[in-house]
């Protein structure tokens, strides 16, 4: 037989562990030997937010690829039960999720989407922690990445330091301007 008991009235501080103890008595009165759990740790503290950069090394501002967004952070810190695994997501404001919703990524400090389907807008990737308490911590989001897709114009070129010229004396040098 499983017997299962709890109590609602106690008021346990955060880092505190419990133990419960439990003992059987037969109806001759006799006592069974007391068993101890491992004991169950309280944690009601969130890991803390962590900075997010876009990219997969320094924080980018700019990237050309309309379909693979990557981003790392730092680790979490949990003093309690400890991080579990983090969620991101990818919103077109800070802390937005319109893009991709909150998803579970395991407990890494990076990951990487090649799925996506963006505009030349910027983006933005927020990170969050859960803890194996069950606690989330806030979400930290990256300063954004503004996706452009479009190359710049070929623009014209001419010869010279001016006006275009066809034919030069100097055989040491050459000069060149362009607009556009």
């Amino acid at each position: 037989n499983q017997i299962t008991a709890s109590d609602a009235t106690l008021s346990l501080a955060d880092t505190t562990t419990c133990y419960v103890s439990v003992r059987a008595i037969d109806n001759a009165n006799n006592v069974g030997t007391l068993a101890t759990s491992d004991g169950v740790t309280v944690d009601t503290t969130a890991p803390t937010v962590v900075p997010v950069q876009d990219g997969t090394g320094a924080d980018i501002d700019w990237q050309s690829s309309t379909t693979t967004l990557s981003a790392n952070w730092s680790a979490s810190i949990d003093n309690g039960s400890g991080v579990a695994f983090y969620e991101w997501a990818v919103g077109s404001s800070s802390g937005a999720t319109d893009i991709l919703p909150w998803t579970a990524i395991g407990n890494v400090t990076s990951a990487t989407i090649s799925t996506l389907s963006l505009s030349e807008t910027t983006v933005y990737v927020s990170v969050r922690a859960k803890d194996k308490a069950g606690n989330y911590g806030g979400a930290g989001v990256s300063d954004g990445v503004t996706i452009d897709a479009t190359g710049p114009t070929a623009g014209i070129v001419l010869d010279g330091a001016g006006s275009d010229i066809d034919f030069q004396t100097a055989t040491n040098s050459l000069s060149a301007n362009w607009s556009g």
